[in-house]
């Protein structure tokens, strides 16, 4: 396996090529390839959106990251959440990381209107579960076909 050393002579930059050597890549476009992944400069959550009769339920992952790093807001029928995740402290030498780092930003048109006033939402386990009631006018209702 290859490593890549981002400033030579510096032991504490040298970290392993995702990129095996078997696959025939050249060292510096495996470089040019593996940069957008470690660090992006603003990346989306993974979401998962569920609707009911009576709303919408929206969780976003952003595990590592503190109620204080988040800013939420609604505003119509659109949900923005944006914030940051810090690259955390580590001491030694870094030799992998996948995990997304920096800004983010999520935002969606919900189908229905919503009651802005009633939207709650809770961080936990590094979920944040939005919670948006729709408006009384944009309410499903079921008719029975006769």
């Amino acid at each position: 396996m290859t490593t890549i050393n981002d400033r030579p002579g510096t032991a504490e930059d040298t970290r392993w090529n995702l990129w095996p050597d078997w696959l025939g890549w050249n060292p510096k476009l495996a470089q040019l390839l593996d940069r957008p992944w470690r660090h992006a400069e603003i990346y989306t959550p993974g979401d998962h959106v569920a609707e009911s009769d009576n709303g919408f339920t929206v969780e976003l992952d952003l595990p590592g990251v503190t109620k204080e790093d988040i800013t939420l807001e609604v505003s119509g029928r659109r949900l923005s959440v944006h914030g940051q995740r810090a690259s955390g402290d580590s001491s030694g030498v870094l030799r992998q990381s996948t995990r997304m780092v920096g800004s983010f930003s999520y935002e969606l048109i919900l189908p229905a209107a919503v009651e802005e006033s009633k939207v709650s939402a809770r961080l936990a386990d590094g979920v944040l579960t939005v919670s948006l009631p729709k408006s009384q006018g944009a309410k499903t209702t079921h008719i029975p076909i006769g």
